[in-house]
């Protein structure tokens, strides 16, 4: 029908349909299937002009009362659309308990309007926001099954990288990159939300970092990098710097790393993005740490550290900020002043479960104790470090804490410390460089 997309004609037949209160079985017979129905109300495209005709028939309505219908179906759509951009700027914005509220007038809507998808969409992205994992879960798989109807939308796609997220943050790393994959696979190009195939790629260096899979990390920071200046979301572009200046401090990369960094922090002083901020400067504490350049690491990691009273949310990475402040007193000899941080560390580690971040945290507490001549406390970190490890399957990282292990239990218990010997300690031994320390600073 001239003058009308598909998708808003489908939308007017099946507000005439309700209003008669048919079903689709009512109106199916053997020249039109309730799928054919649902695909035309739904703005399927390619479906055969014919059958539209055939359906508006059936209902008895025609091109001239779909028009008059037209006017005010149109303006309301365009008012809930707007509605519903609104709501997601109040989540956006960390104002999540008042897009809740927004949402919840919309919990009658049907499954078949055009945008039932993006309201359970946005109710997902909410609950990920408050940490409520399988709410979000449950509203995200929702919207993923309704989004056919807004094909344009990227609802998908954006659902896919909120599933990745809750992978990410309940330790789920190889299945946070599998649900990013799809997401980056079903993503489309000439659709809405065009920042989002930048927010997938560069998550997915997030998550392949974590798990120390550098070079795929490093191939898509370099593909990516290339069109940076096209970026212009500035928390995507700080995280784009922070995981290039990681990547080259793991292929030691030193040089180049704090020239990016500076780089990235010139750029960050001209926005208000406080917890990006926070992570260019550990990135940058960590390079220098690295680079046993203890100076101008504690300036870095000192300002990370007083910039996180400017964040009110819980932050996972900042638990690796303060693992590393650890790090860098121990170095300076200021042992207790690294206990306080390690402690820090652990504790929030603990209470957001951020094993990822935890277990270097335990882990250098084991250090620490060593250090002090405390090899039974030692052990109680480095077994509960090696539990996350495991769990999470981080090998190389499991192997460097069974190294730690088995040197301390050669103080406390010979037989185990042979046990142990025998499974690992040699080959651990060959390796040439420690690399736990390596993949936290």
């Amino acid at each position: 029908m001239k003058g009308l997309h598909t998708k808003e004609l489908g939308e007017l037949l099946r507000r005439i349909r309700k209003e008669k209160s048919l079903r689709l079985e009512d109106i199916a017979d053997q020249n039109i299937s309730p799928a054919t129905i649902s695909n035309i109300e739904r703005g399927v495209p390619h479906v055969l002009s014919g059958k539209i005709e055939y359906l508006m028939e059936k209902l008895g309505t025609d091109e001239d009362e779909v028009k008059r219908l037209k006017a005010g179906v149109a303006e309301e759509l365009k008012q809930l659309e707007l509605d519903l951009l609104a709501i997601e700027s109040f989540c956006d914005v960390g104002e999540i308990e008042e897009a809740i509220e927004k949402l919840n007038k919309y919990d009658s809507m049907s499954t078949e309007h055009p945008f039932a998808a993006i309201v359970y969409f946005l109710r997902g992205k909410c609950y990920v926001s408050k940490g409520e994992w399988e709410k979000a879960k449950r509203e995200i798989s929702s919207a993923i099954r309704l989004s056919g109807n807004c094909h344009t939308e990227n609802i998908e796609a954006s659902s896919y990288c909120l599933l990745g997220i809750i992978s990410f943050f309940t330790n789920e790393l190889n299945q946070a990159i599998q649900f990013t994959d799809k997401g980056i696979q079903t993503f489309v190009p000439e659709g809405k939300r065009s920042q989002l195939l930048d927010v997938l790629i560069i998550n997915k260096i997030s998550y392949l970092e974590n798990l120390n899979r550098v070079g795929e990390a490093f191939t898509l920071v370099s593909e990516i990098w290339e069109r940076k200046e096209e970026i212009r979301k500035p928390e995507l572009l700080l995280h784009l710097y922070q995981q290039r200046v990681t990547l080259l401090r793991k292929t030691d990369h030193y040089e180049e790393a704090i020239e990016i960094g500076t780089e990235g922090l010139e750029r960050a002083r001209m926005t208000s993005e406080y917890i990006r901020i926070l992570d260019l400067w550990d990135a940058m504490g960590s390079v220098y740490l690295r680079m046993d350049d203890l100076e101008n690491a504690e300036v870095c990691l000192d300002f990370a550290v007083k910039l996180k009273k400017k964040i009110n949310t819980r932050h996972h990475l900042y638990i690796a900020t303060l693992t590393r402040c650890g790090i860098l007193y121990m170095r300076k000899g200021e042992l207790e002043r690294a206990h306080l941080f390690l402690e820090d560390a652990i504790v929030q580690g603990r209470e957001l479960k951020a094993d990822v971040y935890l277990i270097d945290a335990l882990t250098i507490m084991g250090d620490l104790k060593v250090r002090l001549g405390n090899n039974n406390e030692a052990i109680l970190y480095y077994q509960e470090a090696i539990q996350i490890a495991e769990k999470c399957g981080l090998k190389k990282k499991k192997h460097a804490i069974l190294y730690r292990l088995a040197n301390s239990y050669q103080h406390v218990d010979q037989k185990v410390f042979q046990h142990l010997l025998s499974n690992m300690f040699e080959v651990y031994r060959e390796m040439r460089e420690d690399g736990l320390i390596r993949d936290i600073i």
